[in-house]
C-alpha cells in the first residue's frame, strides 16, 4: 500500500487529470456497538433463525450490515460501526433487525430509532443500555420470551478536521468479466472506504 501511495503522489505531481478531491469534514461521528439481542421472535417461514441488523443514519447514504447470527433468538453480534453525522440536528441512527430468509426475500423484524442529540448531550457523549424495537405498525416486537430488544451503546465524538483523500491505482478482478484491470481508486479517509474508477478521468465526473 505504500508503494501506492508513492505512485498517487508521484501522479497528483505530474498529472493535472487526477482529481483532487476536498472532503467535507462531518461534524461528528457516533460510535454505534451492536452488542446482542433477546426475545426474537420465532420465523415460521425458515427452518431456522438467523439474523442480522442494518446500521443507517437519516438523510445519508450511509448503510452498514452484521454478521448473520445463525439458529439463536437470542444473537451475539458484538460489532461496532463508525457513522458520520452532519450538521441537522434532527438525525437520527436507526438499527434495524432482519431474519435471513435463503431463496427469499429477507424478513424485517423491527428497528430501534435513537435521536444523534439524545447521544450528544447523554453523559460522557454516551448513551446505551436495552431498547426495545418496534415493527411495521409501530406496535412491540415480542418473542416467546417476551418483549424484544436490542443491547447497543453509542458514543458521540467530534470528527478529525482537515483530512485529505488518498489515491493510487489497484489491479483487481472484474466481477463479471473476471479479468484482471487496473483501477483508479480514491480512499474516503473519514468512511474507510474505497471508490474505483476506471480512470482518473471518471473520478472527475
Amino acid at each position: 500500500m505504500d508503494d501506492l501511495m508513492q505512485e498517487a503522489a508521484a501522479l497528483r505531481g505530474q498529472r493535472t487529470d487526477v482529481p483532487n478531491m476536498t472532503l467535507t469534514a462531518p461534524k461528528a461521528l457516533v460510535e454505534v456497538y451492536l452488542h446482542q439481542a433477546r426475545n426474537l421472535p420465532e420465523i415460521t417461514s425458515v427452518s431456522q433463525s438467523d439474523f442480522y441488523c442494518v446500521v443507517e443514519v437519516t438523510g445519508s447514504r450511509q448503510l452498514y450490515s452484521s454478521h448473520v447470527a445463525q439458529d439463536t433468538l437470542h444473537p451475539v453480534w458484538n460489532e461496532s460501526f463508525q457513522v458520520k453525522v452532519g450538521q441537522n440536528d434532527d438525525q437520527m441512527v436507526s438499527i434495524s433487525l432482519f431474519a435471513e430468509r435463503a431463496g427469499r426475500e429477507d424478513q424485517f423484524i423491527g428497528v430501534v430509532v435513537v435521536p444523534v442529540r439524545r447521544v450528544e448531550t447523554g453523559p460522557g457523549s454516551e448513551e446505551g443500555g436495552w431498547y426495545e424495537m418496534r415493527g411495521d405498525d409501530n406496535g412491540m416486537v415480542s418473542g416467546p420470551e417476551g418483549v424484544s430488544k436490542l443491547e447497543l451503546t453509542l458514543l458521540h465524538k467530534p470528527a478529525e478536521q482537515g483530512l485529505q483523500p488518498r489515491m493510487g491505482w489497484l489491479t483487481k478482478r472484474h466481477n463479471m468479466t473476471m479479468k484482471w484491470e487496473r483501477r483508479f481508486f480514491i480512499l474516503d479517509p473519514y468512511n474507510q472506504m474505497l471508490r474505483f474508477f476506471a480512470s482518473p478521468e471518471h473520478a472527475q465526473s
